[in-house]
């Protein structure tokens, strides 16, 4: 699991596709706690942050085994905290993979359990809120290093998907993408609550795009939005962002992933064209 987080790991655990699968089939095991089934599902999330991990992490005896593990424990309250983390892991490792490629959406496993993958999500976040996940998270000891996937995640060119041959075919999938925008959401409210949330924002640079977050998310997503900058703002005391994050932030509703258009070379490449046209 602490391999997982480093990101030069993720895609040399990920092709090993049989350990990942033995690891989610042990999950089902009456031997085996609910804590390591949070390892395992956590793993998978951590791993989820690299895209190019997405295609070994969607075979349908992972999918299965996920699934099935959440089955088991959903009508449990008894279970208590470690249920409620499990389900938020799982919810927002079906986000960031739904939100990825189409290729992901396409895939065997992942649109065979389609239906069964976006009725869990939609109820986990009729069930619970993110007060009460937070509460989970810290009676079992979790703490988030990374918001930056979350962030990238609500960034997703919802409208320019809505005309995409996949959403005619699957119309389920107009609302799959935008029940991950939406957990994507309510995982920023969540980690608002958290004592490391302005060093992490800080450190990942991502206040602007916080920021700027109620201007691009759908309409039906803007209340929510709102409600987290809030939520950020009574911790972190933000200034208004700047012009090129709001430039940067616009490309990335548009055109490209938001952790692309974050990265070095593309504001290297924006900062030469700007020099370039000034002289």
């Amino acid at each position: 699991s602490n391999l997982a987080e480093l990101p030069s790991c993720r895609l040399h655990i990920a092709i090993q596709t049989q350990m990942i699968e033995q690891m989610t089939s042990a999950m089902l095991s009456p031997s085996y706690s609910l804590f390591c089934a949070s390892i395992v599902i956590s793993t998978l999330l951590s791993l989820s942050y690299t895209h190019e991990t997405h295609k070994y992490l969607t075979s349908p005896p992972i999918i299965h085994g996920v699934l099935a593990v959440c089955k088991k424990i959903t009508n449990h309250i008894s279970l208590g905290a470690q249920a409620v983390v499990i389900k938020y892991f799982t919810t927002l490792f079906f986000s960031i993979i739904a939100t990825a490629t189409t290729d992901c959406v396409t895939d065997e496993g992942f649109s065979y359990f389609l239906e069964e993958i976006l009725s869990f999500m939609q109820r986990f976040l009729r069930e619970y809120t993110y007060e009460e996940v937070r509460e989970a998270e810290k009676m079992t000891g979790f703490f988030w290093t990374t918001y930056k996937p979350f962030v990238n995640l609500i960034y997703f060119n919802y409208e320019r998907h809505l005309d995409s041959d996949l959403v005619k075919e699957k119309p389920l999938v107009k609302d799959l993408y935008l029940t991950s925008i939406c957990a994507g959401i309510f995982s920023l409210k969540n980690m608002c609550l958290s004592d490391q949330m302005q060093d992490i924002l800080e450190k990942e640079k991502l206040t602007d795009f916080l920021l700027c977050l109620p201007w691009y998310v759908p309409n039906d997503l803007k209340v929510d939005a709102r409600m987290m900058v809030q939520l950020m703002s009574e911790k972190v005391k933000p200034n208004p962002p700047m012009l090129m994050n709001i430039v940067k932030a616009r490309l990335a509703t548009l055109y490209m992933p938001l952790d692309e258009v974050m990265s070095p070379s593309f504001t290297d490449k924006i900062h030469h064209r700007l020099y370039e046209l000034s002289n």
